[in-house]
C-alpha cells in the first residue's frame, strides 16, 4: 500500500506532465493553424492585388505598407471566407466577426506595449552599460569609444559598406 505522500508526488507528477503534453499538442495546432492563415492570406493578397496599380499612386487603395482601405478590403474578403466555409447563418455573423475585430484590436495594443517595455528596458540596459563602460574606460577612452561604436558610428560605416 503507498503511503499518502507517495500518491501526492505521483499526481502532481502526472499532472504536471499532462500539462506539458497539451500545451506540446495546443502550441503546435496554433502553429499549424498561424502558417496556415499566414500562407491563405498571402496568396488571398497576391490573387487580389491589382496587376497594375502602383502603391500610392492614387490610383487606388495603398497596397503597401497595410494601408485602411487595403485591411478593409482583407477583413471583407476574410468575412466572406469565413462565412462560407463555416456556413455561418446571419445571427453568428456579427458576434464572430465583433469577437474577431475586438480580439485584433487587442492583440495589437499588447504588441505595441511589449514594443515599448522591450524598448525601455533596452535603453535602462544600454545606460546601465554605459555607466559600468565610464568606471573602466578613461575620458580619453570613452571619447574614442563613442567615436568607434556610437549608434551614428555604426550606421555610417554601414552606410560606407
Amino acid at each position: 500500500m503507498m503511503s499518502k505522500s507517495i500518491k501526492l508526488s505521483l499526481a502532481f507528477i502526472s499532472m504536471f506532465f499532462i500539462g506539458l503534453l497539451s500545451g506540446y499538442l495546443i502550441a503546435g495546432v496554433y502553429s499549424a493553424a498561424e502558417q496556415t492563415r499566414a500562407a491563405s492570406e498571402q496568396v488571398e493578397a497576391t490573387e487580389n492585388r491589382p496587376q497594375n496599380d502602383e502603391a500610392g499612386s492614387g490610383n487606388g487603395p495603398s497596397y503597401r505598407s497595410g494601408g485602411d482601405q487595403w485591411s478593409e478590403e482583407r477583413m471583407e474578403l476574410m468575412r466572406q471566407r469565413i462565412t462560407e466555409q463555416l456556413s455561418l447563418n446571419p445571427g453568428q455573423q456579427e458576434p464572430l466577426f465583433e469577437l474577431i475585430s475586438e480580439t485584433r484590436m487587442e492583440r495589437r495594443n499588447l504588441m505595441q506595449e511589449s514594443r515599448r517595455a522591450f524598448r525601455d528596458e533596452m535603453q535602462q540596459h544600454n545606460q546601465l552599460f554605459y555607466e559600468r563602460l565610464a568606471e573602466i574606460l578613461t575620458d580619453q577612452q570613452m571619447q574614442q569609444w563613442q567615436e568607434l561604436y556610437s549608434r551614428e558610428a555604426m550606421q555610417q560605416r554601414r552606410g560606407e559598406q
